[in-house]
């Protein structure tokens, strides 16, 4: 929607709203179940204060989330980086004067701090949505509701949920076929070769809501721009990898974590696979499609799974590497023929654009 649309703004901040005030409720009676069902495997050995105050987190993470996705969505993206970043500066605006007393928090104090700064950056992003976007609160929910928000919620939801898990299954195939060790190792190659990722998650977070609201001209120009700057940059981002990583994570480390520089440069190739899956399921989303995303993920799940069990027992977190490369790109494959489906737009055009 544009981000002039005064009358969608206020529907879209009701509906919001009124799932927002109702999720407490639910998170309630799930912690509730957890106690009442598996104590012992998800709350042994914390004390009752530490479970209500994680619970207290869970709602005012909710909150900060409804109010960055909002500034996000009318592209307001300083006040959105200003909101996501002010938790962790008063975190450490407390932190550093309390690290040269020698003075420490424990854990409950340390979640009282991080709620505290977090409902602090919640009140000046609501701050900023009433006084520069003109954004009303209130209750009343529109006619079509249910078809034109809750439809869309669902098919991102669904999205969301198999990309967290297409991004965790592998560790959890090690995991179980190696040793924790092995787990280890890996997760650390992994999170290494993500940051690659910081160009094209920032280029897919603009992306959606300015593709949203662009005219028919920009959506012609827009795809292949995006698609072509995520691109370059993250290859720059590959090489100074390939020539950084191999003694960066030894030093950085120590020399344990030696094992994990193989696997993290032949998980890079996957990360240009996956910028690429990134940018173009957030244009997807952005017309109206964030099933293209769920559908994308999905058949790369697929592709881990198969190929994690014909590699990793034989060749360990190396081929675990190279089964997550594959199916990066096997993602990318799919979202780009489903690009071309939706769009009409053939891939060459976009490759060519891009280049």
């Amino acid at each position: 929607r544009h981000k002039n649309d005064t009358g969608t703004l206020k529907d879209s901040v009701a509906v919001s709203l009124r799932f927002l005030y109702g999720m407490p409720f639910v998170l309630a009676l799930v912690y509730l179940f957890l106690e009442a069902v598996a104590h012992n495997q998800v709350f042994r050995g914390l004390s009752p204060s530490l479970i209500f105050s994680s619970y207290v987190q869970c709602v005012i993470l909710l909150a900060h989330g409804f109010v960055t996705n909002a500034l996000m969505g009318l592209m307001n993206f300083p006040g959105r980086n200003n909101a996501l970043l002010l938790p962790y500066f008063l975190q450490v605006v407390v932190l550093v004067p309390l690290w040269f007393l020698h003075r420490y928090l424990n854990t409950l104090q340390a979640m009282y701090l991080y709620n505290i700064a977090t409902v602090i950056a919640v009140g000046y992003a609501l701050v900023v949505l009433k006084r520069k976007h003109g954004v009303v609160y209130h209750w009343k929910l529109p006619e079509n509701w249910v078809t034109q928000y809750v439809h869309y919620g669902l098919k991102s939801c669904l999205s969301n949920l198999a990309q967290q898990l297409n991004y965790r299954l592998d560790a959890l195939i090690v995991n179980a076929l190696l040793s924790n060790a092995a787990t280890g190792l890996y997760s650390n190659a992994v999170s290494m070769a993500e940051l690659v990722l910081f160009i094209p998650s920032s280029i897919a977070a603009v992306l959606q809501p300015k593709i949203a609201g662009a005219t028919e001209k920009e959506r012609a120009t827009l795809p292949g721009l995006m698609m072509g700057t995520a691109f370059s940059l993250s290859a720059v981002g590959l090489v100074g990898s390939l020539i950084v990583m191999p003694w960066f994570i030894p030093w950085f480390y120590g020399k344990p974590y030696a094992g994990a520089v193989a696997p993290s440069l032949w998980l890079l190739p996957g990360m240009m696979g996956l910028a690429v899956t990134k940018v173009l399921t957030a244009l997807m989303s952005g017309l109206g499609k964030p099933q293209v995303s769920a559908y994308a993920t999905l058949s790369g799940l697929c592709a881990t799974i198969v190929l994690d069990y014909a590699l990793i027992p034989r060749f360990g977190i190396v081929g675990a590497a190279w089964a997550s490369s594959i199916a990066y790109w096997w993602s990318a494959l799919t979202v780009l023929i489903l690009y071309r489906v939706h769009t009409k737009d053939s891939i060459t055009s976009l490759i060519v654009a891009s280049v």
